[in-house]
């Protein structure tokens, strides 16, 4: 049963200088993945020849700037019936073979939506969901330079996007690569200069902003999109926690308390809220407040909050007698 789905699914993979991680991305497809296309974008390391000596089909392109562009040239080598796309710092964790085969057998399914599950680092964690399987069509195709969308060119040929709970591991937030953030700022900016009314492109830009530790710069832009239809519910419900952290940062506790009156039904946004509006309410003084919100179970559930952290404020709770 394994093997049957190598017949039908390639994954397509565009690489730079990923010799430290690509052997762990190959290795963990090749069980279901009957081809693995790997598009590098101009290495300077051993990335090609070891995605080549793991048997991956390797293609080069000038890297030009657009990642659309470079996913869409590895699709064009790919010939069979469904394609997987990952990158170089995730792996494919968790792949069943059945519930694959049942959405593939589906003429109206295009695309399958798998668990994204983001390690971040000091044992932080954070999970969405996006299209990253979806039928080998020449009408299916990436769209956007950088933060690149597959899934609008599936829903334009009327075809349906299923949720999964195929998983995948992504491992590349752990090192906050500035050089990475720094590169995305510049294409995001880039791809404003073209679309200055994309509110998806200026929410990762403030995002990016908003790592980069330019909080006003980030601040502005998630001001202006904060009320924006284009933006997923996650999206917007990570918009008010951010500006609800840039607030508290400022002990702006007040702002704080504006910002977070509604609660995400996202568990990591949502717990991560209310540890922020904790904060807000203990440094305001307000110790009932404070205490409750941090006897709240929902913090627990929250991959985006310290249990260290949120330990220390439950002692804090008990020592101040609330």
């Amino acid at each position: 049963m394994i093997n049957s789905s190598r017949k039908i699914l390639t994954a397509a993979i565009i690489a730079k200088d990923n010799e430290k991680t690509i052997a762990d991305t190959i290795n963990s497809l090749k069980l279901f993945c009957e081809r693995i296309v790997v598009v590098d974008t101009g290495s300077t390391d051993n990335t090609p020849v070891i995605a080549t000596s793991l048997g991956a089909d390797v293609y080069f392109k000038l890297w030009d700037d657009d990642f659309s562009s470079a996913r869409n040239f590895a699709l064009a080598h790919v010939f069979s019936d469904w394609i997987l796309t990952i990158d170089t710092d995730e792996i494919l964790s968790k792949f069943d073979v059945g519930e694959f085969f049942e959405y593939a057998n589906d003429p109206q399914i295009g695309g399958i939506n798998v668990i994204i599950k983001n390690m971040l680092g000091d044992g932080l964690q954070s999970t969405h969901r996006y299209t990253r399987i979806f039928k080998n069509k020449s009408f299916i195709r990436f769209e956007g330079k950088i933060h690149e969308q597959i899934n609008q060119s599936i829903l334009n040929s009327d075809l349906q996007i299923i949720e999964s709970n195929i998983e995948i591991i992504h491992n590349g937030y752990e090192s906050n690569d500035k050089i990475k953030n720094d590169r995305n700022i510049k294409l995001l900016q880039n791809e404003l200069n073209d679309n200055p009314h994309d509110d998806f492109a200026r929410y990762h830009l403030a995002q990016s902003l908003f790592n980069a530790k330019e909080s006003e710069k980030a601040e502005q832009i998630f001001r202006e999109i904060r009320f924006s239809t284009a933006l997923s519910r996650q999206q917007s419900d990570t918009v008010q926690l951010r500006l609800a952290q840039i607030a508290l940062d400022r002990n702006n506790f007040d702002e704080v308390l504006n910002l977070s009156t509604e609660i995400s039904d996202d568990y990591d946004i949502g717990g991560l809220q209310l540890f922020v509006k904790a904060m807000a309410f203990y440094f305001k003084g307000d110790y009932s407040q404070f205490s409750s919100i941090v006897k709240d179970m929902r913090i627990d559930l929250s991959g985006l909050v310290s249990k260290e952290n949120l330990e220390t404020l439950r002692e804090i709770s008990i020592k101040i007698g609330h």
